[in-house]
C-alpha cells in the first residue's frame, strides 16, 4: 500500500472512531424544543419532554424559558450532575456560547442549543444500540483521481447564503470564496466556508447524490491553501451527521455546489 493509500485509510478508520466516542453523532439520542414557561422532564409520558430510557427517573426536572433564558430545576432525590457539580438549579449556556453547560444523568447527558427554530435541549445515551453495534461507514474504493488540484479564490467581500437544514428551517450564513478545479475535462466551482484553522469546508451536491451516494449531499474539508493552491481529496468526502440520527439539525447544500459530476469517492450509501 503506497503512502497515500495509507494514510487515508488511517483517516478513514479515525473518522470511525470519532464517530463512535461517548457524546458522539452515534449516541445522540434525542431533541425537544422547548416551549415559553415550564417543560418538565423524565420518563413517564405526562412529561412535556419525555425521555424513553430504562434509566431516568419518572421526573427528573423542569426546564424553564423565559424570555430567551433557560434555566434548570432539579427534583429533589435525583442526583444530576452540572458541570460536574452536583446541584439542584443552573441557568444554562447554549451551544453557540462555546462552552454549553453539561448536564449529566448517568450515562445520558443534556445540552441547551439555540437554532433558528428557538432553543431546544439535544441529550445523548451513550449506551445507545446504535452507538454499539455501528460497523463503520461504507466507503467508495480510494482512487487518486478524485485527488485534485485547484485554486482558491477568496469573495471581495463574503457571500450572503440562505441555506436550509435537515429539519426545513432556512438560516442565512457566510461563504469566503470558492475553489475551482478540473475534474473529468471540465471546470467545477464549489463554494467553501473558512475554518479557525485555516482550512476550507464546503458541502456538496452531485450526479450520485440520492443514488450512490447520501441524498442530502456530503461534506469536505480542504486543507489550508498554499498561495492560493488547494489540493481537493473527495476520498474523504463525508456524510453529515443526519445520516446516523434523526435529531441532528444537518445544513444542507447550498444551490452554489450542485455539481454536474459524479464524484464516486468518499463515504457512500
Amino acid at each position: 500500500m503506497d503512502p497515500y493509500h495509507r494514510e487515508t485509510e488511517e483517516w478513514r478508520r479515525s473518522a470511525d472512531e470519532n464517530l463512535k466516542k461517548e457524546n458522539g453523532w452515534l449516541a445522540l439520542a434525542g431533541l425537544f424544543w422547548l416551549d415559553e414557561g415550564d417543560n418538565s422532564f423524565g420518563r413517564d409520558p405526562s412529561n412535556e419532554f419525555v425521555i424513553p430510557s430504562d434509566f431516568a427517573p419518572d421526573r427528573v426536572g423542569v426546564f424553564n424559558l423565559r424570555k430567551g433564558q433557560v434555566s434548570l430545576q432539579i427534583l429533589e432525590g435525583v442526583s444530576v450532575q452540572i458541570d460536574g457539580e452536583d446541584v439542584k438549579e443552573a441557568t444554562l449556556m447554549p451551544d453557540v456560547s462555546g462552552s454549553p453547560t453539561l448536564i449529566s444523568l448517568g450515562h445520558l447527558t443534556f445540552i441547551l442549543i439555540e437554532r433558528e427554530d428557538g432553543l431546544g435541549i439535544r441529550y445523548w445515551d451513550n449506551q445507545r444500540q446504535e452507538r454499539i453495534d455501528f460497523p463503520g461507514r461504507k466507503w467508495y474504493s480510494i482512487q487518486k483521481e478524485f485527488l485534485v488540484s485547484g485554486s482558491y479564490q477568496p469573495f471581495d467581500e463574503d457571500l450572503e447564503l440562505v441555506m436550509s437544514r435537515k429539519n426545513g428551517s432556512d438560516f442565512h450564513d457566510q461563504a469566503q470564496g470558492q475553489v475551482i478545479f478540473q475534474l473529468d475535462g471540465k471546470e467545477h466551482k464549489l463554494v467553501v466556508f473558512e475554518q479557525e484553522d485555516g482550512s476550507l469546508f464546503t458541502i456538496f451536491l452531485d450526479q450520485s447524490s440520492g443514488k450512490d451516494s447520501y441524498g442530502s449531499g456530503r461534506y469536505l474539508v480542504i486543507d489550508s491553501p498554499e498561495k492560493k493552491i488547494v489540493e481537493i481529496d473527495f476520498n474523504r468526502a463525508y456524510n453529515p451527521p443526519c445520516v446516523f440520527t434523526d435529531f441532528a439539525t444537518c445544513p444542507l447544500p447550498p444551490h452554489q455546489n450542485r455539481l454536474d459530476i459524479a464524484i464516486l469517492a468518499g463515504e457512500r450509501k
